[in-house]
């Protein structure tokens, strides 16, 4: 899987849950990947530290599973915006109906 930003390989992959409401009240649920990339998160303290694990190790013991999810789960709670910015949201659609053909 290459890294959306930079088209690097990514080290590893989690599908994030994610919902938001819409104007109408309706609930709307999904999940998105996020690719842990070592270009472009290595400035993250929790990335750096599951990047450096998976560098060393080549993958997950075991014993490392509880502070390994504790780091993922603190990745996972930046990965998506608290809430939904309905000002980018409507730029990115007009932006998509203006490029596609």
């Amino acid at each position: 899987m290459p890294c959306h930003r930079c088209a690097g390989p990514v080290i590893c992959a989690m599908r994030v849950p994610h919902s938001f409401l819409r104007a109408d009240g309706i609930e709307v649920r999904g999940t998105r990947s996020v690719g842990l990339c070592p270009s472009c998160d290595g400035e993250s303290r929790a990335a750096r530290a599951v990047i450096d694990h998976l560098v060393r190790h080549g993958g997950f013991a075991q014993a490392d599973l509880p502070e390994i999810a504790a780091l993922l789960g603190e990745l996972a709670s930046r990965a998506l915006p608290a809430e939904l910015d309905e000002e980018l949201l409507h730029a990115a659609a007009a932006e998509f109906v203006r490029a596609t053909p």
